[in-house]
Protein backbone atom coordinates (compact mmCIF):
# COMPACT_ATOMS: atom_id res chain seq x y z
CA UNK A 1 0.00 0.00 0.00
CA UNK A 2 1.46 3.11 -1.12
CA UNK A 3 1.86 6.05 1.84
CA UNK A 4 -0.49 8.65 0.35
CA UNK A 5 -3.32 5.78 1.03
CA UNK A 6 -2.19 5.39 4.20
CA UNK A 7 -2.44 8.19 5.19
CA UNK A 8 -5.61 8.95 3.54
CA UNK A 9 -6.94 5.72 5.84
CA UNK A 10 -5.50 7.39 8.92
CA UNK A 11 -7.33 10.52 7.95
CA UNK A 12 -10.80 9.00 7.56
CA UNK A 13 -10.33 7.48 11.08
CA UNK A 14 -9.26 10.63 12.77
CA UNK A 15 -12.47 12.14 10.64
CA UNK A 16 -14.40 9.68 11.90
CA UNK A 17 -13.34 9.49 15.66
CA UNK A 18 -12.78 13.89 15.98
CA UNK A 19 -14.82 15.24 13.30
CA UNK A 20 -13.81 17.70 10.03
CA UNK A 21 -12.28 20.05 12.90
CA UNK A 22 -10.56 17.69 14.85
CA UNK A 23 -8.34 16.48 11.96
CA UNK A 24 -5.30 18.23 12.39
CA UNK A 25 -2.25 17.62 11.03
CA UNK A 26 -0.63 17.00 14.35
CA UNK A 27 -3.72 14.25 14.83
CA UNK A 28 -3.37 12.95 11.40
CA UNK A 29 0.64 12.53 11.96
CA UNK A 30 -0.04 10.46 15.66
CA UNK A 31 -2.72 8.31 13.63
CA UNK A 32 -0.28 7.39 10.87
CA UNK A 33 2.46 6.83 12.56
CA UNK A 34 4.55 9.61 10.82
CA UNK A 35 5.40 12.97 11.03
CA UNK A 36 3.81 16.45 10.43
CA UNK A 37 6.64 17.13 7.63
CA UNK A 38 5.36 13.76 5.72
CA UNK A 39 1.51 15.02 5.22
CA UNK A 40 2.86 18.38 4.39
CA UNK A 41 5.11 16.37 1.42
CA UNK A 42 2.44 14.28 0.38
CA UNK A 43 -0.75 16.72 0.75
CA UNK A 44 1.11 20.40 1.14
CA UNK A 45 -1.53 21.42 3.43
CA UNK A 46 -4.67 20.07 5.68
CA UNK A 47 -7.01 20.70 3.73
CA UNK A 48 -5.25 19.17 0.56
CA UNK A 49 -5.94 16.45 2.77
CA UNK A 50 -9.42 16.89 3.41
CA UNK A 51 -9.71 17.42 -0.22
CA UNK A 52 -8.40 14.45 -1.44
CA UNK A 53 -10.13 12.27 1.26
CA UNK A 54 -13.52 13.48 0.09
CA UNK A 55 -13.12 12.80 -3.83
CA UNK A 56 -12.10 9.24 -2.44
CA UNK A 57 -15.21 8.85 -0.68
CA UNK A 58 -17.56 10.66 -3.55
CA UNK A 59 -15.67 7.81 -6.20
CA UNK A 60 -16.11 4.64 -3.77
CA UNK A 61 -19.83 5.91 -3.24
CA UNK A 62 -20.08 6.51 -7.15
CA UNK A 63 -18.84 3.08 -7.76
CA UNK A 64 -21.13 1.37 -5.74
CA UNK A 65 -23.97 3.03 -6.92
CA UNK A 66 -22.97 2.37 -10.30
CA UNK A 67 -22.92 -1.20 -9.79
CA UNK A 68 -26.03 -1.20 -7.66
CA UNK A 69 -28.04 0.57 -10.73
CA UNK A 70 -26.60 -1.86 -13.05
CA UNK A 71 -27.40 -5.15 -10.83
CA UNK A 72 -31.33 -3.28 -11.18
CA UNK A 73 -31.42 -2.91 -14.93
CA UNK A 74 -29.83 -6.42 -15.35
CA UNK A 75 -32.06 -8.28 -12.59
CA UNK A 76 -33.60 -11.51 -13.70
CA UNK A 77 -37.24 -10.82 -14.02
CA UNK A 78 -37.99 -14.39 -11.92
CA UNK A 79 -36.62 -12.74 -8.74
CA UNK A 80 -38.31 -11.35 -6.92
CA UNK A 81 -38.20 -7.41 -7.05
CA UNK A 82 -38.97 -7.14 -3.15
CA UNK A 83 -35.77 -8.97 -2.47
CA UNK A 84 -34.14 -6.97 -4.92
CA UNK A 85 -34.70 -3.59 -3.44
CA UNK A 86 -34.33 -5.05 0.00
CA UNK A 87 -30.79 -6.73 -0.93
CA UNK A 88 -29.92 -3.09 -2.71
CA UNK A 89 -30.22 -1.67 0.90
CA UNK A 90 -28.61 -4.60 2.58
CA UNK A 91 -25.62 -3.87 -0.08
CA UNK A 92 -25.55 0.00 0.82
CA UNK A 93 -25.68 -0.81 4.74
CA UNK A 94 -22.73 -2.19 4.30
CA UNK A 95 -20.75 -0.30 2.12
CA UNK A 96 -21.50 2.40 4.80
CA UNK A 97 -20.49 0.21 7.99
CA UNK A 98 -17.00 -0.53 5.90
CA UNK A 99 -16.26 2.93 4.94
CA UNK A 100 -18.44 5.24 7.36
CA UNK A 101 -15.88 8.28 6.55
CA UNK A 102 -17.62 7.62 3.01
CA UNK A 103 -20.72 7.55 4.33
CA UNK A 104 -20.54 10.34 6.58
CA UNK A 105 -19.50 12.94 3.71
CA UNK A 106 -22.00 11.68 1.48
CA UNK A 107 -24.97 11.85 4.31
CA UNK A 108 -23.77 15.25 4.99
CA UNK A 109 -24.69 16.59 1.43
CA UNK A 110 -21.98 18.90 1.46
CA UNK A 111 -17.69 19.31 0.65
CA UNK A 112 -14.79 21.26 1.96
CA UNK A 113 -13.69 23.95 -0.33
CA UNK A 114 -12.00 23.12 -3.40
CA UNK A 115 -14.43 20.77 -4.70
CA UNK A 116 -17.63 19.63 -6.89
CA UNK A 117 -19.74 21.63 -4.58
CA UNK A 118 -22.66 19.36 -5.77
CA UNK A 119 -20.93 16.06 -5.78
CA UNK A 120 -22.75 14.65 -2.79
CA UNK A 121 -26.10 16.12 -3.59
CA UNK A 122 -25.91 14.78 -6.90
CA UNK A 123 -25.12 11.23 -5.14
CA UNK A 124 -27.68 11.81 -2.85
CA UNK A 125 -30.05 11.90 -5.77
CA UNK A 126 -28.55 9.03 -7.59
CA UNK A 127 -29.01 6.62 -4.54
CA UNK A 128 -32.70 8.21 -4.01
CA UNK A 129 -33.54 7.16 -8.14
CA UNK A 130 -32.09 4.01 -6.95
CA UNK A 131 -34.89 3.08 -4.38
CA UNK A 132 -37.38 4.86 -6.33
CA UNK A 133 -36.49 2.77 -9.29
CA UNK A 134 -36.63 -0.71 -7.08
CA UNK A 135 -40.03 0.40 -4.98
CA UNK A 136 -41.37 1.03 -8.79
CA UNK A 137 -40.51 -2.32 -9.78
CA UNK A 138 -42.04 -3.53 -6.50
CA UNK A 139 -45.03 -2.14 -6.57
CA UNK A 140 -44.91 -0.15 -3.22
CA UNK A 141 -45.46 3.07 -4.21
CA UNK A 142 -48.00 4.55 -7.25
CA UNK A 143 -46.25 6.82 -9.14
CA UNK A 144 -46.12 10.50 -8.65
CA UNK A 145 -45.43 9.34 -4.90
CA UNK A 146 -42.05 7.38 -5.14
CA UNK A 147 -39.80 10.35 -4.54
CA UNK A 148 -41.17 10.91 -0.89
CA UNK A 149 -41.04 7.35 -0.20
CA UNK A 150 -37.58 6.94 -1.40
CA UNK A 151 -36.15 9.99 0.59
CA UNK A 152 -38.12 9.02 3.18
CA UNK A 153 -36.75 4.88 3.03
CA UNK A 154 -33.71 6.44 2.51
CA UNK A 155 -33.78 8.35 5.64
CA UNK A 156 -34.89 5.78 7.64
CA UNK A 157 -31.98 3.26 6.57
CA UNK A 158 -29.12 6.20 7.34
CA UNK A 159 -30.57 6.01 10.79
CA UNK A 160 -30.29 2.44 11.07
CA UNK A 161 -26.37 2.81 9.68
CA UNK A 162 -26.03 5.91 12.24
CA UNK A 163 -27.23 3.60 15.08
CA UNK A 164 -25.40 0.82 14.42
CA UNK A 165 -21.74 3.23 13.96
CA UNK A 166 -22.67 4.96 17.22
CA UNK A 167 -22.71 1.60 18.91
CA UNK A 168 -26.56 2.21 19.93
CA UNK A 169 -27.57 -1.39 17.60
CA UNK A 170 -24.62 -3.37 17.78
CA UNK A 171 -23.81 -5.35 14.35
CA UNK A 172 -23.62 -8.54 16.01
CA UNK A 173 -27.49 -8.09 17.72
CA UNK A 174 -28.72 -8.18 13.97
CA UNK A 175 -28.80 -11.93 12.24
CA UNK A 176 -29.18 -12.62 8.91
CA UNK A 177 -32.93 -13.16 9.44
CA UNK A 178 -33.54 -10.17 11.72
CA UNK A 179 -31.38 -7.68 9.36
CA UNK A 180 -33.49 -8.79 6.57
CA UNK A 181 -36.91 -8.03 8.09
CA UNK A 182 -35.44 -4.99 9.54
CA UNK A 183 -34.50 -3.67 6.51
CA UNK A 184 -37.92 -4.54 4.64
CA UNK A 185 -39.52 -2.78 7.09
CA UNK A 186 -37.40 0.49 5.81
CA UNK A 187 -37.91 -0.18 2.52
CA UNK A 188 -41.83 -0.70 2.89
CA UNK A 189 -41.63 -4.10 2.11
CA UNK A 190 -43.98 -6.92 3.59
CA UNK A 191 -41.39 -8.30 6.53
CA UNK A 192 -42.76 -12.01 4.75
CA UNK A 193 -40.83 -11.50 1.38
CA UNK A 194 -38.20 -14.43 1.06
CA UNK A 195 -35.21 -13.36 1.68
CA UNK A 196 -32.95 -13.65 -1.82
CA UNK A 197 -30.18 -15.94 -1.90
CA UNK A 198 -27.35 -13.79 -2.92
CA UNK A 199 -26.72 -10.10 -2.02
CA UNK A 200 -26.00 -7.28 -4.76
Amino acid sequence: MDKKRQLLDAAERVYCSHGNLGLTVRRLAAEGDTTSQTIYTYFGSRDAVIVAMYDRSMAGAQRLLDQLGENLRSADGGEDPRARLVSTALAYRAYCLENPAHYKMLAEGKGPEGTEPDEALRLQAQLVDIIEQAQLAAGIMPRGMTDSGARQALASLHGLVQAQLDGFVAADSLDEVTLWDRLSCLMGVDTNVERASEGV
